[in-house]
Order: C-alpha cells, then sequence, then structure tokens
C-alpha cells in the first residue's frame, strides 16, 4: 500500500499511469486549534481552494479595471491637451516621464474625482482573456459543486457519527481516533481516482461501519482496502488480491467467494501432493527411485532423475494444474516437477476449558447510573433499571451510538464504578478477563522484568501464566501479533 501510494518504488512508479489521483489513508489528521473538522474536510479539496482562490484575484483585477490616479498638481505645465470633464488626452504613466522615454500611453476617461486628481484608464484586458478565464473558473467550481462543499463534508461526517456540534469543534479537541475518522472523511470528499485505506474500520463503531459499507458500494472509483473485517470486505470488495506465496493471486468476486474458491484450490493442491508422496514412497520400496525428487527435467537433472520423476508423475501430469497456486515446482509447465509441502497453513491453539460456575455468573439488578459533577450533582442520567444477568452460554454484543454509555456500563459491570442505584453482582468463582482500545497502555504494568530483560509477547505470557509450557506461550504469541 505504502508502494503504491508514495510511488518511491521505481518499478510501481513506472507502471502506474501519468497524473493518476492517489490517497492513502494511513495517519490521523493535525491538530489544530483554529481549523474546525468541517473546514479540515472541505480543505481536503486542493483543487476547489486553488480555484477560489485564483477567483478572488481575477474579481480583484476586473474590479480595480487598470485605474491609475494622477494628482493634478503634479501634472508638468507643458502637458499638452485638454483636461476639462470629458475630454480625452494622451497621459505618460509616470508624470514625470515623457512618451519617447516609456512609451506607454493611458487615456482620461473622467474629468477630476472628487478629490480633484484625474482618473486615468489604462489599456485593460482588450481581448477578454482575463474574463473569459474567470467564466472558465466559475464553470469549474460548479462542476466540483463548490457551492454545496460544506454540506456535503457535514453530511460524510454525519456518517462517521460526528455529532452536529463537533462538527464545529476545533481538530485539536479530538483523540486520536475521532481524528482518524476526519482523516477518511477528507479521503471520501476528496474522491481521488485511486483511493487506498489501510484498515478503515479500526477506529469506527458499528453504525460508522455499515454506514462507510454504503457509501464504498457507490464508490464510482478504483478502492483498495486492507481489513481484517470479513463482513466488511464481503459487502464492499468486488475483487480480491491474496498476497500468498510471494505473490499477488487474483480473484474475482468478494470475500466470501474467495474463501470458497481458495479452499477448494488448497484441497486439489493437497490432495495432488499426497498423492505424489505416496507414489513416490511407492515407488522407493520398489527400487524404482532412488532420491528426494523436487525439481523437473531440465538443467543439471541426470537422464535417471528425469525418468523417476516421470514415473512419479506419471505421463498425465495433475499436479501441473495446481503448481502454480503453491507457487512450487518449475514455472514451465512443459517442465513440470513436484509440488512442495504448503507449511505454516493453519494454527491449532488447545485452551483449557473452565469448569461450570452456577448461574449468574454476573448480575446487573435494576441498575441506575449517573455521572455528577465537581459539587456532587447528578449529571445527565446513563442508565435506568438496567436488569440482566449473565450464565456460561452468554455471548453479548454490546452496540450504540457514541457517548450512549457502553464503555460505562461495562465498567459498572467490572464494578470499576459505583452505580447510582441498584446492585451488580460478581460469582466469586468467575474470572473477568478485559481487553480495551487502551490495554496496550496499561498491558504489562504489574510486570517486573529482570536486569537487561526485554518485555516480548513470549516473555509477558510467560510473566502472565507461569503454568502454561513454553511452546504453548509462543503459540499464543504468534496469534495475538497481528
Amino acid at each position: 500500500m505504502n508502494a503504491i501510494g508514495y510511488g518511491k518504488v521505481e518499478e510501481i512508479k513506472a507502471a502506474t499511469p501519468p497524473n493518476l489521483d492517489i490517497l492513502l489513508v494511513e495517519q490521523e489528521v493535525q491538530a489544530s486549534d483554529e481549523i474546525t473538522a468541517v473546514q479540515m474536510v472541505v480543505m481536503a479539496d486542493t483543487k476547489r481552494t486553488k480555484l477560489l482562490e485564483e477567483a478572488k484575484e481575477i474579481e480583484k483585477k476586473l474590479e480595480e479595471g487598470g485605474l491609475k490616479y494622477c494628482p493634478t498638481s503634479k501634472l508638468e505645465p507643458e502637458t499638452p491637451g485638454d483636461f476639462s470633464v470629458g475630454a480625452k488626452c494622451v497621459f505618460y504613466r509616470s508624470e514625470h516621464a515623457r512618451k519617447e522615454k516609456l512609451g506607454v500611453a493611458a487615456t482620461v476617461v473622467a474629468g477630476p474625482d472628487e478629490f480633484g486628481d484625474l482618473t486615468v484608464q489604462t489599456p485593460f484586458d482588450e481581448d477578454g482573456e482575463i474574463a473569459g478565464r474567470l467564466s472558465d473558473v466559475y464553470e469549474e467550481l460548479a462542476d466540483i459543486g463548490a457551492d454545496s462543499a460544506e454540506a456535503r463534508a457535514g453530511a460524510i461526517l454525519s456518517g462517521l457519527q460526528f455529532l452536529e456540534e463537533q462538527k464545529h469543534m476545533p481538530t485539536s479537541s479530538f483523540s486520536g481516533g475521532w481524528r482518524m475518522r476526519i482523516s477518511l472523511a477528507r479521503a471520501l470528499f476528496r474522491k481521488p481516482r485511486l483511493l487506498l485505506l489501510d484498515e478503515p474500520t479500526n477506529h469506527l463503531d458499528l453504525h460508522a461501519v455499515i454506514w462507510l459499507e454504503g457509501y464504498l458500494q457507490k464508490w464510482k472509483h478504483t478502492l483498495v482496502v486492507v481489513s481484517h473485517d470479513r463482513d466488511f470486505l464481503t459487502t464492499v470488495c468486488t475483487d480480491i488480491l491474496h498476497c500468498w506465496q510471494k505473490k499477488l493471486q487474483p480473484y474475482s468476486g468478494s470475500y466470501d467467494v474467495f474463501e470458497k474458491v481458495f479452499a477448494s484450490k488448497l484441497d486439489e493442491y493437497q490432495k495432488e501432493y499426497e498423492r505424489q508422496q505416496k507414489k513416490m514412497k511407492a515407488l522407493k520400496k520398489e527400487g524404482k527411485v532412488t532420491k528426494e525428487l523436487t525439481k523437473g527435467g531440465g538443467g543439471a537433472a541426470s537422464d535417471r532423475q528425469k525418468k523417476e520423476l516421470q514415473a512419479v508423475l506419471g505421463k498425465n501430469d495433475k499436479g501441473k494444474d495446481v503448481r502454480g497456486f503453491g507457487g512450487a515446482g518449475s514455472d514451465d509447465e512443459d517442465e513440470g516437477g513436484m509440488l512442495e509441502q504448503i507449511k505454516h497453513l493453519n494454527m491449532y491453539i488447545t485452551f483449557a476449558v473452565a469448569g461450570e460456575i452456577p448461574m449468574p455468573i454476573l448480575a446487573v439488578d435494576n441498575v441506575s447510573f449517573n455521572y455528577k459533577d465537581a459539587d456532587g450533582k447528578p449529571l445527565r442520567t446513563l442508565f435506568t433499571d438496567v436488569d440482566f444477568g449473565l450464565n456460561m452460554q452468554s455471548r453479548v454484543a454490546l452496540v450504540g451510538a457514541n457517548g450512549t454509555g457502553k464503555s460505562t456500563l461495562l465498567k459498572l459491570m467490572l464494578q470499576d464504578l459505583e452505580p447510582t442505584s441498584g446492585d451488580v453482582r460478581q460469582s466469586r468463582m468467575c474470572k473477568i478477563g478485559v481487553y480495551n482500545q487502551h490495554s496496550c497502555d496499561q498491558l504489562a504494568k504489574d510486570i517486573r522484568l529482570a536486569k537487561g530483560e526485554v518485555l516480548t509477547p513470549v516473555s509477558y505470557l510467560m510473566h502472565t501464566f507461569p503454568e502454561i509450557k513454553y511452546h504453548r506461550r509462543v503459540k499464543v504469541a504468534v496469534l495475538a501479533r497481528p
């Protein structure tokens, strides 16, 4: 994504069409005390900004119209001509310059103005070039919808769950996650020909993700997206590029189609690999194959090796149909070759199963809650008479718009906050694990490292779960790394 977005790789840069508008969204916008969220989004359209500045400059030129003023008191006595109201005369741009010195003439179109000076009109835009350019600028502004820019920017911010008052707050007042939303809004507003999105749903809540899916489904330009959200990929994408065996394997269709096709290809490859291995072992027992075969019959391969390879593969080599998928064997289909085993495809981790705990594991009984100000006065009420319980089979998703109190409810369940009324009860036999967006800041606060010890994913798990065997901790760390 970076290689495409920044054009620093010469091979990719050479293959990219010239003047292609490419935008990679990966960094949050800079904080500013003066620029509001909606202004920051509108500013992303640099073409609109330049056109507006150009229109302002041309309008100023046309308004001035080349008018120059010359105080009559500074005219030389020998200056020829009639200076009465309405009279026309030859005037030299400098009060004390002669025609033969500058050769620049102007015509008086009116007599002395209210200050007693002469209004002098220099030749200006006689061919209408400047006025014509202003007309072109107006047309370009109309084509890109310059007048509706703020309304369109506001609509995008609304889709990303910005409240009306938030749109007019300075960007410095937002957290990193919200500034990433502004960065995404800027990209959508700008509408580049090639939009590159790296994990766009990371900082979005459910409603914002649903809105973004609908918005991108109507996207008229090229979109490349990296995401771990399978539903998002299935909804938005029409093609998949799979990074596989050091190559990009193309697939037509959405992500769910890709999964089925990939699984089918992988199954075909594995079956052919197992068939080749089984055949080779059988021929080894018969003494017809003397060594491991991995390459085709070209280059330094001996005639004997070629015959052995042919004996394993058979006359109708089924492996050539799947050889490109695995990235193994020879690139020459006529040459052929043994398939190589595809390793590290799946990782299986067995988690210890906890014993049964009598229900409820956690009970929330008629809980109400509101925050209080510095004087202890109640502020807005978030919850009233909330009542539910969790058991061993509970699988609960907590959804809601920003500011509705989702995190607060979790804190009440964890007993980090005391309810205004009601009660929260936890089973003494239940251990509760917590992961949130700020967990990385608190990850190792209770771990004491030995002198010279570096905190790594494995060492963290060693300190946290000393009873678990080393190889299992490594597997968990590798799985958690993405």
